[in-house]
């Protein structure tokens, strides 16, 4: 099973907070990765890329350029469940999906007890 990102928000000491689609939020370390990995070792020599984290199109893994991702199950298998502050809020991108969709005139609803009345 795919676990997909929603979004992610870098935190100081390389940390990732990262938002899944299915509700669930994770931490995950990312130093844990420099001695395996070395480009990740870029983050440390290159002020302001790892802030530049960003979920992919997809969802399926976290990019900070063409030579830096990181796989979207890695951070779900293996980062720390975590509630963030704004859980369960709607995001700005899925307000801005609903704002498109058209309204209901409120003249065209009816109110269940005023059917109840026009049976009696």
């Amino acid at each position: 099973m795919f676990h997909k990102v929603k979004n992610v928000t870098a935190l100081p000491e390389y940390v990732l907070l990262a938002h899944f689609m299915d509700g669930s939020d994770k931490l995950y370390d990312m130093k844990q990765l420099f001695a395996q990995y070395p480009i990740f070792r870029s983050f440390e020599t290159t002020p302001g890329l790892f802030e530049q984290a960003k979920a992919d199109v997809g969802g399926y893994g976290i990019v900070w350029n063409e030579d830096i991702d990181i796989d979207a199950d890695e951070i779900y298998q293996n980062g720390t469940d975590t509630r963030a502050p704004f859980s369960g809020l709607i995001a700005m991108s899925d307000a801005t999906v609903l704002s498109r969709i058209p309204a209901i005139p409120h003249q065209d609803i009816t109110i269940v007890g005023d059917i109840e009345k026009q049976l009696e």
